[in-house]
């Protein structure tokens, strides 16, 4: 094996990077931006946060208080049931993720696909994203036994995925949200 073809490359790959290297600064004050951006906005989060674990009950009470006199029974007493559903739904449907994920780990695991503990980790929090969370993560969980294993194997983790899917969808779920 020569130098000669990889002198060339490395030719090839310096002149690329000076003819682009406009394109390449400019994407990377991009992405800087951008990174800075969600760093920024994840701070600003959990500053707030902070301040609704603390003082949420007197946040609360201040925005009651924004409403005339009379209303603020009603106001009040709407709010705390509002919250409090949305509280059931939000632990039902933390339920309903871990038995997803344990599910499509599990099958996984079984049928010797790599990644499974990370695969199941992923649905969990892929099925907390409505309507599309639970099916695009058991596709990347398809897709991943399909590269592996290949497609037999992928065959079977499809059919896991949709058997637990269907399964956590139509029968756990609906019996859980009554």
């Amino acid at each position: 094996i020569s130098t000669e073809p990889l002198n060339e490359w490395v030719d090839k790959g310096t002149s690329a990077i000076q003819y682009n290297s406009s394109t390449i600064v400019s994407g990377a004050i991009s992405f800087g931006s951008t990174a800075g951006n969600i760093v920024t906005g994840m701070l600003i989060m959990l500053f707030t946060l902070l301040f609704f674990l603390a003082d949420g009950e007197k946040i609360w009470l201040f925005m009651v208080k924004l409403f005339p006199r009379p209303s603020r029974p009603a106001v009040n007493g709407a709010g705390r049931r509002g919250w409090l559903s949305l509280v059931q739904y939000v632990r039902i449907q933390g339920f309903v993720a871990f038995i997803d994920a344990v599910g499509i780990g599990l099958g996984a695991f079984l049928l010797g696909v790599p990644l499974a503990v990370p695969l199941g980790i992923l649905v969990f929090l892929g099925s907390f994203i409505p309507l599309v969370g639970a099916i695009l993560t058991g596709i990347i969980a398809v897709l991943v036994a399909l590269v592996a294993n290949g497609p037999w194997i992928a065959l079977g983790m499809l059919g896991v995925v949709v058997l637990v899917q269907q399964l956590v969808s139509n029968v756990l779920q609906p019996s859980i949200m009554r």
